[in-house]
């Protein structure tokens, strides 16, 4: 285990030197693996998935998580949406916030490119309307975490105000839906419970490794897949209650017809 300080400097030696981190050896510096070489290299984890579901990675590790409404400590990593593509996008806090909520992060492929991009100093703010920052995730170190209570997706976690072990439990699983023109037949899809999301998988590869680090992360558990089409439309009655969100605009409009659906129905 390492104390907050070693992992922040180590960080910050990144930036100041304009490197990066390639923790999977894929597309680069990719954001997600700044947090993932964090966790590997300091903590003997990994932390699967974009930097979408780093919230939800954290949770499968036992690791304390505040929402994106609680203002972090030096040494979270945050997880946050943006505008221009569903993967969302990740880094460490490495300064505690001002008076403002104004607080210092690095983070990597600050630009959103396809190819990555070395870590950089950033500030972020929990008061931007841009910045849709979904919630922070706290590594367990040595020295504990000193991590605020509280806010939406709150786990365990050695430091974290709660039980050692694996807490904060999500409903997650994988889906296809067949006979139903909103929903891309060939496609699998990702419900992601700690953000109340559903994801498109772009090809397999993605399936196996989510798979494979879903059961390493949850205790050998596997992650539930579903098969559902008109005959019995159960994925009607989910989604009319979950109310889930989605960057997909097709999906979009298949889960408002889902609801106006059920509204009509009442």
């Amino acid at each position: 285990m390492a104390t907050k300080s070693e992992v922040i400097s180590w960080v910050c030696s990144l930036a100041d030197r304009g490197i990066g981190v390639d923790a999977d050896g894929a597309y680069g510096m990719q954001c997600v693996d700044l947090p993932n070489m964090v966790a590997q290299k300091f903590f003997g984890r990994s932390m699967w998935g974009n930097g979408i579901d780093m919230l939800s990675a954290g949770q499968g590790l036992g690791w304390h998580t505040t929402g994106g409404n609680v203002l972090p400590r030096a040494g979270a990593i945050f997880c946050m949406r943006v505008s221009y593509h569903g993967y969302g996008h990740t880094g460490i806090v490495v300064g505690e916030p001002d008076g403002n909520g104004n607080f210092q992060t690095v983070e990597q492929n600050v630009d959103g490119g396809l190819a990555g991009g070395p870590a950089r100093y950033r500030v972020r703010s929990l008061g931007n309307p841009t910045e849709n920052i979904i919630g922070f995730i706290y590594p367990p170190y040595s020295d504990g975490i000193d991590a605020p209570a509280g806010g939406a997706g709150q786990g365990g976690g050695p430091g974290g105000g709660g039980p050692t072990g694996y807490q904060g439990e999500t409903m997650d699983f994988t889906f296809m839906i067949s006979g139903d023109a909103g929903w891309n037949a060939q496609t699998i899809w990702y419900y992601n419970g700690a953000i109340n999301e559903i994801q498109p998988l772009h090809n397999l590869e993605e399936l196996k490794y989510l798979r494979a680090i879903y059961n390493d992360t949850h205790g050998g558990r596997d992650l539930k897949h579903y098969e559902w089409n008109t005959q019995a439309p159960v994925y009607v009655r989910i989604f009319g209650a979950l109310k889930p969100s989605t960057e997909d605009n097709n999906i979009k409009a298949a889960l408002n017809k889902i609801i106006k659906q059920l509204e009509n129905a009442t």
